[in-house]
């Protein structure tokens, strides 16, 4: 029967599941609880596992997620830098701006005028 060891990793399958649910909800509010569900994990675990497999936090990799899907959309797209962070699931202009910020080392006003020099 089951042993009651938990798994000591996340396998690749589940890990694939994660990022593709990121991916899937990236514009919605998404939850360490809707994540550790998806694997069928408490939420303790599975951020032990998730740090262990990614290197970081399922929290921060999120946000580098959310960043990374704006940058795109500001190299893209014409839509405003406040459509841009709800389409990405910041809650306004200034939390997507602080937190690229913090990942990318530039302002979302900044990253467009680069993007759009190197056209």
């Amino acid at each position: 029967g089951e042993t009651k060891r938990p798994n000591k990793r996340l396998s690749d399958r589940r890990l694939r599941q994660v990022f593709q649910y990121i991916e899937d909800n990236l514009a919605g509010d998404i939850s360490l609880n809707d994540l550790a569900t998806v694997v069928g994990l408490s939420v303790s675990h599975f951020k032990v596992l998730f740090r262990e497999a990614v290197g970081v936090s399922p929290h921060h990799y999120l946000i580098r997620q959310r960043v990374e899907r704006a940058k795109n959309l500001l190299a893209e797209s014409k839509l405003t830098i406040s459509h841009i962070a709800t389409e990405t699931g910041f809650a306004h202009r200034s939390h997507l701006a602080r937190h690229m910020h913090r990942v990318l080392g530039v302002s979302p006003k900044a990253l467009r005028e680069m993007l759009r020099e190197t056209r």
